[in-house]
């Protein structure tokens, strides 16, 4: 070979060293964004599984068995969470998920943590949190996962 040949294929060698790269580089940003895809369907799915069981519950203990008289029956805004002989997943009511934490382990992407909040919100604005009794409790819950970059937040509300 002459050293003209021999530098087209050096150049040759080069461009195809580089092509290869860039696939490489595509393929695997490509595997990274579907992961974090089905991570995020799966947390979702977690999400608002957590979210069903938890609306069907009653509002409030004191409604569990009939009806609500006096809106000073409601569990206080500072006592909201299982009381002393409740555990899950026996609870009977929204409030006691308040401050709930679980793990879901799954076969494909590992375990998911799921953080659930439960607060009175008035219903003229659901989404503020107050510290006094109303007919209205928001639900939030939160997933967090190894494969996401920011956790799942999905909201609900329970009205009595």
């Amino acid at each position: 070979m002459h050293t003209g040949q021999m530098l087209l294929v050096l150049g040759a060698l080069v461009i195809f060293s580089m092509l290869a790269l860039s696939m490489n580089s595509s393929i695997l940003t490509s595997t990274e964004t579907s992961i974090e895809t089905e991570s995020i369907r799966t947390a979702t799915d977690v999400a608002q599984s957590m979210t069903s069981e938890i609306t069907s519950k009653e509002f409030d203990l004191a409604v569990t068995n009939g009806t609500l008289d006096d809106i000073m029956d409601l569990t206080a805004p500072y006592s909201l969470g299982p009381a002393w002989n409740e555990s899950y997943p026996n609870y009977n009511d929204v409030d006691d998920f308040d401050d709930f934490s679980k793990t879901v382990t799954t076969p494909r992407l590992g375990d998911f943590t799921i953080n659930v909040e439960v607060k009175y919100v008035p219903r003229n604005n659901p989404d503020q949190v107050v510290y006094y009794r109303t007919k209205m409790k928001r639900i939030k819950v939160v997933v967090n996962g190894p494969s996401l970059e920011n956790p799942v937040t999905v909201y609900s509300w329970k009205c009595y």
